[in-house]
């Protein structure tokens, strides 16, 4: 696959990703990108997160089950 700039590679390997609602989970178990090193993954997560749209939900627990 050829894309001019990292934007457009992810919204090839992603179409749909700014849609609302979210695409389902298994939506990602057919794509990836491969990265040589982590930071580069850590990177590319952080990108593609920021193309969602929404705002992040952190559900927790005070008590020990």
């Amino acid at each position: 696959m050829v894309a001019p700039d990292l934007e457009a590679f992810m919204s090839q390997v992603y179409p749909g990703i700014r849609s609302d609602p979210h695409p389902p989970g298994d939506y990602f178990l057919e794509r990836i990108i491969l990265a040589p090193r982590n930071s580069d993954v850590g990177d590319l997560n952080r990108r593609i997160l920021d193309l969602m749209s929404g705002e992040e939900v952190f559900l927790s627990a005070d008590t020990v089950v």
